[in-house]
């Protein structure tokens, strides 16, 4: 059977990029070996063995924390070259990419699903990567551009804007805690936590002020809180 190779070191994201794929595989009744994963921990320092890219692998995503001189993703890229498999390499450090056998629109577009995450964005991304690589008829949406740090709130639909949490949320005669925690989580709902802390510190009479970020935000993106 024919199948995308998707690889990453994320150790915080992995297990989400894995459960999005496999509840996608279900929803949309396609076979869950479309798309293979060969999860790395960032300390890892094995290379991938080249039995897992065979004649059946018609793509390799790799979505990567580190730099491009990585040995690991050379090794996959050297694969990729020698096995004539179209690739690309998504990195953290540096916004870097490398790409083979695909066209600068498409390696931005499923670079940019990486990116921005979430579990909207990496559904879809899946589905790009099925129509593009194993032509198989699937509607996907283009990838949400996702805020880089924000004010949360679980009463609010979206992020709010500095303004609206002092006029709505914020009692001058209260003492203020804030609460700073990933973007990673906002991005793909794992707030639960976050609720229950917002709710305990309500009942102390606190103004509770919870941001997430992210430590590599991009700068052109920042909110300003």
């Amino acid at each position: 059977m024919n199948y995308i190779l998707f690889v990453s070191n994320k150790e915080s994201v992995n297990p989400y990029y894995v459960a999005a794929w496999k509840n996608l595989a279900v929803s949309k009744g396609v076979n869950e070996s479309n798309i293979k994963f060969q999860i790395f921990s960032g300390t890892e320092k094995t290379y991938m063995d080249s039995n897992e890219v065979n004649e059946y692998c018609k793509g390799i995503v790799v979505n990567w924390m580190g730099q491009k001189d990585d040995k690991r993703v050379l090794h996959i890229l050297k694969l990729a070259r020698e096995k004539t498999i179209p690739l690309l390499e998504n990195f953290t450090y540096g916004n870097d990419k490398a790409i083979h056998l695909l066209t600068d629109g498409i390696a931005d577009q499923i670079a940019s699903y990486m990116d921005n995450g979430g579990m909207y964005n990496i559904k879809n991304l899946y589905l790009y990567l099925l129509n593009n690589f194993l032509k198989m008829n699937v509607i996907y949406k283009n990838p949400e551009t996702l805020p880089w740090s924000g004010i949360y709130m679980p009463e609010e639909d979206n992020v709010l804007e500095k303004e609206v949490f002092f006029e709505k949320y914020y009692n001058p005669s209260l003492p203020t805690v804030a609460i700073n925690f990933p973007r990673e989580h906002w991005a793909w709902g794992h707030t639960s936590y976050i609720d229950s802390l917002i709710n305990e510190l309500r009942q102390l009479d606190c103004n509770v002020l919870p941001v997430f970020s992210h430590w590599n935000r991009d700068r052109e993106k920042y909110t300003g809180v």
